[in-house]
């Protein structure tokens, strides 16, 4: 009993294994908005001026500006906890890829104005960037860009980008500017 219950494993892995990523995928998106709360956007009057995709802190401040405006404001995060927060801000949160043409569908990519991506993932920002022009082409995006080696190839996708690097340089040109006059008796 024991090696035939064995071989027919074998064989029914064969076909079922191939299949484990779209049934995951199912099952997951079946537990995902009743377990957590967000709202059901697709299907309803839900309307996107600004998409921001990524709300980790880079996300959190760049959208801070948004809070009081009146536009619909819907973030997209692969984290619960950045959608969560994207709540307290009283935006409408997603949790998804946004590679993905049907994750930022379901956001209203195609009737954003303005869209933010905040990932510090280069590749990832990039291919998001070439998916939201070719799905939106009047959109502006704005991207953040850990390092400055890559802001050529985002701009040549279409986007406005921010850098990391001039930033954190732009910081520590303020604080050493601000040691210097505390300490006068040092020589500048």
């Amino acid at each position: 009993l024991v090696v035939s219950v064995t071989i027919v494993s074998f064989i029914l892995s064969a076909f079922v294994v191939p299949m484990a990523p779209a049934l995951s995928d199912r099952l997951a998106n079946s537990f995902r908005q009743t377990a957590t709360g967000e709202r059901e956007l697709a299907g309803s009057s839900h309307r996107s001026d600004v998409v921001v995709i990524g709300f980790g802190p880079a996300g959190q401040i760049g959208a801070l500006s948004l809070v009081e405006s009146d536009l619909n404001v819907t973030v997209i995060d692969l984290n619960r906890e950045g959608v969560r927060k994207a709540g307290e801000f009283g935006f409408d949160g997603q949790i998804g890829d946004a590679t993905s043409a049907e994750v930022l569908e379901h956001a209203s990519i195609g009737e954003a104005s303005l869209v933010i991506i905040t990932l510090p993932h280069f590749k990832s920002t990039l291919a998001i960037t070439e998916l939201v022009r070719s799905m939106n082409p009047s959109a502006t995006i704005i991207v953040r860009s850990r390092h400055h080696i890559y802001t050529d190839a985002l701009a040549a996708a279409g986007a406005i980008v921010s850098g990391d690097e001039q930033q954190v340089g732009r910081a520590i040109g303020d604080h050493v500017s601000s040691w210097f006059a505390q300490n006068p008796s040092v020589k500048s």
